[in-house]
């Protein structure tokens, strides 16, 4: 309960006996037992006022953890991911003119590749779903990666992951942006990121960690043989295009001909003739 100061009006806690605002002493006698009742009244109604308040703070973060939760993880409207029928002639023959440009990684093929290269997003969803990625293979702590799916846009890709957390939860991030090469000498890939969703739930100021964690999947021996050669990566309509920078000629001994001597090295060179076999007798060395 609060008394309040008859000299400057200051509520001070009940027991004080001077004010802490001015210092006047407080006159308990002219306290009255109504201006006490009221004194406790409005207490309880201050009471009941940051009751409410904290209660009010507590529902609103608790509304927002489940709005939170529910964007992210409510499958509701996300996209699903259908695995091909692997044993159609259709897909079969897809696979196979994706084996044919998976040959391209090879360091052999790197070692004579053309001026430019190609390989449509379709192919890499085959090579993706049976050769770079086995479902449930790539886990985490709290993360296991399952699928990836890849949608061509006008001049970006939209990447659908499919993930479940602690290997229950199924959930589904959708990563849209561009692939391209880091300026200077290191030919290391570089990734845009336009936008990146959890669910429902958009990951704003994420793009930056996003793409840090896509190139480090895109970290391997295979690929940075590519890449090294790779001066610029486009998409033009459903396919992505890699032209390479000119490779140094290496000539190998074993391999490359002889050059022919010009005519004054003829000269120069000794000719050592060959001695000839006599028919007759050996002639005999004078004593």
């Amino acid at each position: 309960m609060m008394i309040k100061c008859a000299k400057c009006g200051f509520e001070n806690q009940m027991g004080a006996i001077f004010c802490r605002q001015c210092g006047e002493k407080i006159n308990m006698d002219e306290i009255s037992p109504e201006s006490i009742e009221q004194g406790k009244k409005k207490d309880k109604a201050k009471q009941a006022a940051a009751s409410a308040i904290r209660w009010t703070v507590r529902i609103l973060v608790v509304l927002v953890i489940l709005g939170v939760a529910a964007a992210a993880f409510a499958p509701w409207g996300l996209p699903v991911y259908v695995a091909p029928d692997e044993n159609s002639a259709a897909f079969k023959e897809k696979e196979e003119n994706a084996m044919f440009k998976l040959k391209f990684f090879s360091a052999e093929r790197l070692a004579r590749l053309p001026e430019k290269e190609s390989i449509t997003i379709e192919e890499l969803n085959i090579l993706f779903s049976k050769y770079f990625l086995k479902p449930g293979e790539n886990k985490s702590a709290a993360w296991t990666l399952d699928h990836i799916y890849l949608i061509p846009e006008k001049d970006s890709i939209t990447t659908q992951i499919f993930a479940r957390l602690f290997d229950t939860v199924p959930v589904v991030f959708q990563v849209k942006g561009m692939a391209g090469i880091k300026s200077g000498d290191s030919n290391e890939i570089s990734l845009r990121i336009d936008s990146a969703v959890i669910g429902h739930l958009p990951l704003f100021f994420c793009e930056k960690p996003v793409a840090g964690k896509l190139e480090e999947f895109l970290d391997n021996d295979e690929l940075e043989r590519v890449f090294k050669r790779t001066e610029s990566i486009t998409l033009e309509n459903d396919k992505l295009v890699f032209r390479f920078r000119p490779q140094e000629k290496v000539t190998e001994s074993a391999e490359t001909p002889a050059a022919e001597a010009s005519p004054a090295e003829k000269a120069e060179k000794p000719v050592l003739k060959k001695s000839k076999k006599s028919s007759g007798k050996k002639k005999s060395s004078k004593n």
